[in-house]
């Protein structure tokens, strides 16, 4: 009888350590392959993440405004200590850049830069500000762009230097392309002030240096520049694009011409 008992506890001891054993090798397998399922899931977002982040990290190292995601993050104003973003203009749609030497509004799509070193006049002016347009149809955002520039002639002059002085300078220089080609030239205002402005219109071609085609004209762009003097100083209001989209933009630029103001 006493036999017939230890046999039976043997049995159902080893059954016992079966069933746990069994359930081990299935908790420890699934949750291995759950573990593997959310490392492959977190691997992945994180990829994602890694590549969105470094897209947004280099857009907005080389743009600190641009929008990324539909997140526009506020205009840092140097001079102070804390951010702030501009300002609703009165024409729906564009915002107000408010600089030390002017006021201008733009269209709120496009990319607000303060940063970039940037030389799009003849002369060798100082860039103040550029929009950059956003058109992923070109190579990149920074194929149509308006910038803003100041020049003057001779350094730090005191005397007065005529409008006329500045144009014949800058389309000087601009002569240095092989493929300018000037289409207007003509006296101008400019803003809400109605400032006596010079504008000209001027094409050049678009090169492909890269050492698989060499020097290879690729196509056109088309530029306007309207030019007003205060204070001895030129100010280049610089609007540039493909010679085909030019017209798309050139609308809104008319308003941010009509809304320029200097201080």
């Amino acid at each position: 009888m006493n036999n017939h008992i230890i046999f039976a506890s043997i049995i159902l001891s080893l059954l016992l350590s079966i069933t746990l054993l069994l359930s081990y090798l299935f908790n420890n397998n699934y949750s291995s392959a759950l573990a593997e399922q959310q490392g492959a899931i977190s691997s992945s977002s994180n990829q994602s993440n890694m590549v969105l982040g470094a897209i947004a990290s280099n857009l907005w190292a080389n743009n600190p405004d641009a929008m990324v995601g539909g997140y526009h993050p506020p205009i840092y104003n140097s001079s102070e200590s804390e951010s702030k973003s501009d300002a609703p203009a009165k024409e729906r749609g564009f915002l107000v850049a408010d600089e030390k030497p002017f006021n201008v509004s733009y269209s709120s799509s496009w990319i607000k830069n303060k940063g970039l070193s940037k030389q799009f006049t003849g002369v060798s002016s100082t860039s103040i500000i550029i929009f950059l347009i956003p058109d992923f149809e070109a190579a990149t955002s920074k194929s149509n762009f308006v910038g803003i520039a100041k020049y003057v002639i001779g350094g730090n002059q005191t005397v007065t230097t005529s409008l006329s002085d500045y144009v014949r300078e800058e389309i000087k220089e601009l002569e240095s392309n092989g493929s300018f080609q000037l289409y207007e030239s003509h006296p101008e205002r400019l803003g809400h002030s109605r400032n006596i402005a010079h504008e000209i219109v001027y094409t050049t071609n678009i090169i492909d240096s890269s050492p698989s085609s060499g020097a290879e004209v690729v196509g056109h762009r088309k530029t306007m520049e309207v030019i007003t003097v205060n204070n001895g100083t030129a100010y280049f209001f610089v609007y540039s694009a493909n010679a085909n989209k030019y017209p798309v933009y050139l609308p809104d630029v008319i308003k941010m011409l009509n809304s320029f103001e200097i201080k």
